[in-house]
């Protein structure tokens, strides 16, 4: 079989789990709140809390959800879930040429309101992830997650999840306690450099947690304009990352943020550059009023720590891709990522021609690492002899 893709942005929403994930592996006294599927008479949905937070196709609607990826070519058998059945996804993939998938959890079995029980629902999800990678180690790679939301736990999180294997963990900044700036990340981010585990943030709703539904409501466009801007929000936190100095601290640490795409990030990495060329942490307009601050005196320019520590995944875009060739450092931080298996994404039997022609005119080496040979690099998957 000829590989010519690995995504770098797959999903495994609570969509798709099978109703027994968590309450097999809950601790008993959080099996009551904890996630489990309700059938209502809208449908089957995961509930925790007391609350609805997703479809969930291990339950009535099966039929329904199973109809997306059939809509794509994908023959998928009755009742089955195929993002969370090893068998079926690897099929999946080796049929769309994709030899590996870097796999992220989702927003909706994030936003538990009790601390203790939203630790143990993600302590659930990581044995499950583990559990879904052993079936082939270098091709499914299920990033384990860390508790953003308490950063005091994410060093101890991540050290432990390097012992077990974990190559890459996903961590959700949009939902971190205090600004990636603060200093209590610092321990965070020399554990990830000390252990060579990569961070992967998946775009999320700034704001945290509780502000999941700020995507808007169903009308007068409150959805489109959220889903426009959306992908922009994330160089907030590349920015809190670079002008604090992390990537000057510990130049090792790898940072993946996923679904972001990449067409903007031009003008971003010439804008932040300006900052420092204008002296922003010194504006002479505030000195009678700000506290002197102490701003951190960067090494290099933020377009090189850019290049260096920061990849973005991108599933389609057609400005992005015709800026590749123009310009190193999106070449250098450009992955793409299928998306499979929500609907907007670039996936299906038609994987390979759909590829073909986004990147058509696209030099061909650019067109492999993006495709396939970046994420081999960052995510150190051994590959196949014929790749």
């Amino acid at each position: 079989m000829k590989y010519t893709c690995i995504s770098a942005d797959n999903h495994l929403d609570l969509l798709w789990m099978p109703r027994d994930a968590w309450q097999s592996r809950l601790p008993a006294k959080f099996r009551d709140a904890g996630p489990k599927v309700v059938e209502t008479d809208r449908g089957s949905f995961w509930e925790y809390e007391g609350e609805p937070h997703s479809p969930a196709a291990d339950g009535s609607d099966n039929g329904r959800l199973l109809a997306i990826l059939r809509d794509q070519g994908f023959d998928v058998p009755d009742g089955s879930l195929p993002p969370s059945d090893p068998k079926i996804l690897l099929r999946l993939m080796g049929e769309q040429g994709m030899y590996a998938a870097i796999t992220f959890g989702g927003l909706s079995w994030k936003s538990a309101k009790d601390p203790e029980l939203l630790k143990a629902i993600y302590a659930a999800y990581n044995d499950f992830a583990f559990e879904l990678m052993a079936a082939a180690p270098e091709r499914l790679v299920i990033l384990p997650n860390v508790t953003s939301r308490f950063p005091e736990e994410c060093p101890a999180q991540i050290d432990a999840l390097a012992k077990r294997g974990a190559k890459a963990v996903e961590f959700p900044y949009w939902d971190a306690g205090q600004p990636l700036y603060e200093d209590v990340w610092e321990r965070t981010w020399s554990v990830a450099e000390e252990t060579g585990v990569r961070l992967c943030g998946h775009l999320g709703n700034p704001g945290g947690a509780g502000a999941i539904s700020s995507v808007g409501p169903r009308r007068n466009g409150a959805r489109s304009a959220w889903g426009a801007a959306v992908p922009m929000t994330v160089a907030l936190y590349i920015g809190q990352l670079i002008f604090a100095g992390v990537f000057d601290r510990h130049p090792k640490l790898r940072f993946m943020f996923a679904e972001t795409r990449i067409g903007w990030t031009p003008f971003w990495l010439s804008w932040a550059d300006r900052q420092v060329s204008i002296g922003r942490e010194d504006d002479p307009r505030f000195r009678n009023v700000d506290q002197p601050g102490a701003a951190v005196k960067l090494s290099k320019v933020p377009s090189e720590f850019f290049r260096e520590n920061v990849a973005l995944t991108f599933e389609s875009d057609d400005v992005g891709v015709q800026l590749l060739s123009s310009i190193p450092a999106l070449a250098d931080a450009a992955l793409w990522g299928g998306d499979f298996p929500h609907p907007q994404g670039i996936w299906g039997s038609n994987t390979s021609g759909q590829l073909d022609d986004m990147f058509a005119g696209v030099d061909s080496s650019i067109k492999q690492r993006v495709l396939f040979d970046h994420a081999a690099e960052l995510f150190d998957i051994a590959l196949p002899v014929a790749a």
